[in-house]
Order: structure tokens, then sequence, then C-alpha cells
């Protein structure tokens, strides 16, 4: 049974995946979910906002005033080309963010703000190896920096451990942490370019790992997901992949979540949520240099039931995973959770968040050894039965034909 976090008060709130400068698309949806559900306090977007040439003629028509958008958007970017379209709409606002257009907002490069009550912390753009410990960038005119820095990074891990006690309640980055997949089912795989253990943001996981946060929104790869929470070093992080807007395989890429903010929610609850969580998929995920951590952590157990995936990136490509999916056929659905409660769970589903490792374990061994002997079992029916000699030689009982003639057997 997941932790139900008690609090005073909740913040409804949106989160959306990759736009990809898709603005009517987006603020239209959000319009009709916020007359449906809302209202929502804000929207967050993760992943690749602009189009892929940076283009950001639909905006227009909200930056000049003749539409307006529904609910407070904060944006972070992504994996944008960098074009003069996106330099000369940020402007000034590179570093620090700023408003755009009323209730459009970009974050910034990197940083913690509050936003209804929320500690939200967001990290822009993307990790390359070869300039991620290079000075940033100072650019002007016509382009921007879309590769984040380790200056960054360390500036942003100090200023978020500085809330030791209570840690934050949202970190948003357009990219998943490497080493996320130490979580995933047994028997999943997912479509990537390269090994799945390289898949992700070294720099990412080693936000994600020392400093804490309770939910982590990521987009970028296209695929719905929702992980067990796991724990941080105050409680627990529940980490979320958001599907692209409008994508051809229909994943769910905007959800709506009920937000209990850490600042108020009682601290007793913290030390049994962070107990019932499983482990850190971070712990010993290779750093920004490559290296692996030394200690080895135990990769917790876990089955296909224990997550809720939905995916394609696009037509004819299948997951190959055994996973189970909340959301079917219905994109078009949209789910408002209580975050507060972990959220709703698919049918049948167990949260592995909520048993112990050892409890984990025990189970697991107990799955496997009764798949053998199902499989076994299986196997022995379908075997040839064997007759011994001594079944020729036993009388047949008296009928119409008679006789002590051997008894027939078909092999």
């Amino acid at each position: 049974m997941a932790l139900r976090v008690v609090s005073t008060e909740t913040v409804k709130i949106l989160v959306s995946g990759d736009v990809k400068g898709q603005f009517k698309k987006l603020f239209s949806s959000v319009d009709k979910v916020n007359k449906k559900a809302g209202p929502f306090a804000a929207l967050f977007c993760v992943g690749q906002f602009f189009g892929a040439t940076g283009e950001t003629d639909e905006l227009l028509p909200y930056l000049e005033g003749s539409k307006t958008i529904p609910v407070p958007t904060y944006f972070i970017y992504g994996n944008e080309i960098s074009s003069s379209g996106i330099a000369e709409l940020l402007g000034h606002r590179m570093e620090a963010g700023g408003e755009l257009c009323p209730n459009l907002t970009f974050l910034g490069r990197q940083g913690i703000k509050e936003i209804s009550g929320l500690s939200v912390c967001f990290l822009s753009g993307r990790y390359d190896d070869e300039s991620y410990r290079e000075p940033k960038k100072s650019l002007e005119g016509d382009s921007i920096d879309t590769c984040y820095h380790e200056s960054e990074v360390d500036e942003l891990i100090a200023k978020a451990s500085e809330s030791f006690v209570v840690g934050h309640d949202i970190l948003l980055t357009s990219e998943w942490g490497q080493g996320f997949h130490r979580l995933l089912p047994l028997e999943a795989s997912i479509p990537m370019h390269g090994p799945l253990e390289r898949a992700g943001s070294p720099a990412v996981a080693r936000l994600a790992s020392e400093a804490d946060f309770r939910y982590h929104f990521v987009g970028t790869l296209n695929v719905h997901y929702q992980l067990a929470p796991f724990q941080n070093k105050v409680h627990s992080t529940r980490l979320y992949g958001m599907g692209a807007l409008g994508n051809a395989g229909k994943v769910k890429a905007m959800q709506g979540f009920s937000v209990p903010p850490v600042k108020t929610a009682p601290r007793s609850a913290f030390a049994e949520e962070k107990e019932k969580a499983t482990l850190n998929p971070y712990t010993r995920a290779p750093t920004a240099h490559g290296e692996a951590d030394e200690e080895e952590v135990p990769e917790a157990p876990h089955t296909e039931e224990d997550y809720n995936v939905q995916n394609i990136s696009a037509p004819g490509e299948s997951m190959q995973c055994s996973v189970q999916s909340i959301l079917g056929n219905a994109a078009a659905k949209f789910d408002v959770e209580d975050a507060g409660a972990g959220g709703p769970q698919a049918p049948n589903a167990r949260v592995f968040g909520a048993m112990s490792q050892a409890q984990a374990k025990q189970l697991h061994d107990e799955q496997a050894a009764a798949e053998a002997e199902a499989r076994e079992m299986a196997e022995a029916a379908k075997a040839p039965k064997r007759v011994s000699l001594y079944q020729f030689n036993q009388p047949k009982p008296k009928g119409k034909r008679g006789g002590n003639s051997p008894k027939r057997v078909k092999w």
C-alpha cells in the first residue's frame, strides 16, 4: 500500500513532455483540461520545447496578445538546435529566465524557484561529454549554448543541498539520469541508440542523487514512465517520464498531479516513506567523466508488475517489453493523480516501494520457483506415457470379444 502523506494543502499542476514547437496544440489541450479538471496552478514543460529548427512562429499570437495562455506555464529547453529565433526570443532572459508574455515563463539555465508554494529545481539543456568540463560559453547574437556545464551543475547542487531538512518538491530536467535502468523490470528493454546502461545523463544522475526531490519529471525519450518511489537522503523520489506532444504512438504526453508541498508535509512521514522506498538507482551510476563508483549496490529484483509504461516513439517500433500499461489506447484520457498518495496503480499491480528489499527478494525467488515448477509440470505432461511390460501380461476383462489378449497401448 502506498504511503499517503497528509498535508493541509495540495497544489494541482500539469506536466508536459516535449512540445517541439506545437504551442497551439499545447495550449488548446491545456485549456480543455483546465476547464474539466482545474483550476491548475502551473504547467511545467520538460524536454524539447521549441521545434527542431528553432521555429517560434506559433508563439507569435500569444506574444502579441491576440491569444491568451490559460495556465501559468514554465519551461526549460532540452536538445534544441541553437537558432537565431530562440536566441532572439529569450534574449536577456537566457541565463536567469523571465516572462516572455503573460503566463509564459522561461525558468532559465539552472536554478531553484518557488512556484505556487512549490520548491522547483531545474536544469535546462543536454549533456555533452566533450564540452561538459569546459567553461560555460558566453554567447551573443543568433546562438545559444544548449549544453550545460559542470560548473552549472555544481552550482545547482550546492544551492539544492542547502535545504537538507526537507528537500525540494520538484526537479525538472529534459534528460533522464544515467542509471535509471537499474529499476527496470528484469524482462524490460527500451529501444535506445546504444547500450541501455549508458542511456541518460551522468550529470543528471549526480544531481538527482546528491540533492533531495519528491518528484523528478523528464522528457526527451518519448516514453511515459512511472518508477516506484526510490530513496533519497531525506525521503523518497518519484520519477516520471513524459511522452512528446502529438506523437504518432499515442504515448501519454501530459499528466496532472495534486502535490502536497514538502514544506508543509509532516516530518514524521519522511522516515517511514524512505524506509518503504526502493534503492536509489543512481547510487552507483557512472560519474560525469565516465567512471563508475567502486561500491557495489545490489540491484532491486523488480518484476514487470511494479511499473506502468507506455511507449512507442514511432510507428512500427516496439518496446519489446512485457510491462503492464495503464494507458491502453485511451491517449486522450486525462488523469489527475493524487501525488501525495503515490498516484493510482495499475489493476492488480503491486507497489514495490511499499516492500522491504528482503520481502521483495523473497517474493521474486518464490515467483521464480513457482514458474520453474510450472514449466517442469508442463514438460512432463507433454512426454509420452511409459508402460511397463507387466501391463501386457494382465488379463483383459471379459466382454463381447472375451479372451485374455494383451492390452493395446497407444504410444
